[in-house]
């Protein structure tokens, strides 16, 4: 809005403006307010995920033990040649299915991440953008007012003081 337009507008347009912005600054703050609490609760989600990953790890660990032990166990009863060549194929499939069942829960776990933490900050950056117009445009309107209407700065104050009663 110009400045002629602006000095066109009478005190009341203009508190109800005012005003206006500052509603719609809160529901912006209360938005992203909320969008922090949905990356915190992103963050608690990744770190469960990242403690059952290690579970999972320690399971897979006790398992490979588990599993030479009974490797030994059946080496030395069976025809040693052709078992322990038929036990090393199925250890090493066993091994590869795990690693890669493992790649696959950490590439899921961080490109979920990745994506809500981009999510997260690109709203978060169009929040203050807001912000900073809604700062600019109040600040504006009080210097006009406060240089075309003296009486303007009595009202403000006890707009302020009515505000800081009601809490």
């Amino acid at each position: 809005m110009k400045d002629k337009d602006l000095k066109k507008i009478s005190r009341q347009d203009l508190l109800e403006m005012l005003v206006a912005e500052k509603e719609k600054n809160s529901d912006l703050q209360k938005r992203l307010d909320v969008t922090n609490e949905k990356l915190y609760q992103s963050g608690q989600q990744l770190f469960g995920l990242e403690s059952k990953l290690k579970e999972k790890e320690q399971e897979i660990a006790e398992l490979k033990s588990r599993a030479t032990l009974s490797t030994n166990a059946v080496v030395r009863t069976v025809n040693p040649q052709n078992a322990s060549q038929e036990l090393n194929d199925i250890f090493e499939n066993a091994q590869r299915s795990a690693d890669q069942y493992q790649q696959f829960i950490r590439n899921m776990t961080d490109q979920e991440c990745e994506r809500k933490l981009k999510s997260a900050d690109e709203y978060a950056q169009k929040l203050v953008k807001n912000k900073e117009e809604f700062f600019a445009s109040v600040q504006k309107y009080i210097g006009l007012l406060n240089d075309d209407f003296p009486e303007f700065r009595e009202l403000m104050a006890e707009t302020v003081k009515k505000n800081e009663e009601n809490g």
